[in-house]
């Protein structure tokens, strides 16, 4: 798998790869991987925490090959609060997953 922009930003802002069968974005991968998209996918998430206790959930999966990244910002993995396709997998798309989750109300 090549290296990618988007990759290493969020890595460096704690994003660690995972495995969650509920995750909106492990289920985009698996209908990636059906529709014959097998190579240069990375799933990436990082959970964060309310002082009630409640926690929501940013997830990306990002497309090495193509160039695209898959972003769900999730609490119930059935109905996320916002999920989107972004065209590019660098700079702007981290910044604008970035201003998501700031939006939100939590320091990043």
């Amino acid at each position: 798998m090549k290296n990618n922009v988007l990759v290493e930003m969020l890595e460096a802002e704690g994003f660690t790869a995972f495995e969650d069968e509920n995750d909106p974005a492990q289920r985009m991968q698996e209908f990636c991987n059906a529709a014959g998209h097998l190579d240069g996918l990375v799933l990436l998430r990082r959970d964060f925490k309310f002082a009630t206790g409640d926690a929501t959930h940013a997830s990306v999966l990002v497309d090495t090959v193509r160039g695209r990244a898959y972003f769900a910002w999730w609490q119930n993995a059935r109905y996320p609060i916002k999920n989107r396709w972004y065209e590019t997998a660098g700079r702007r798309t981290h910044n604008a997953i970035i201003d998501t989750i700031r939006i939100a109300g939590h320091k990043i």
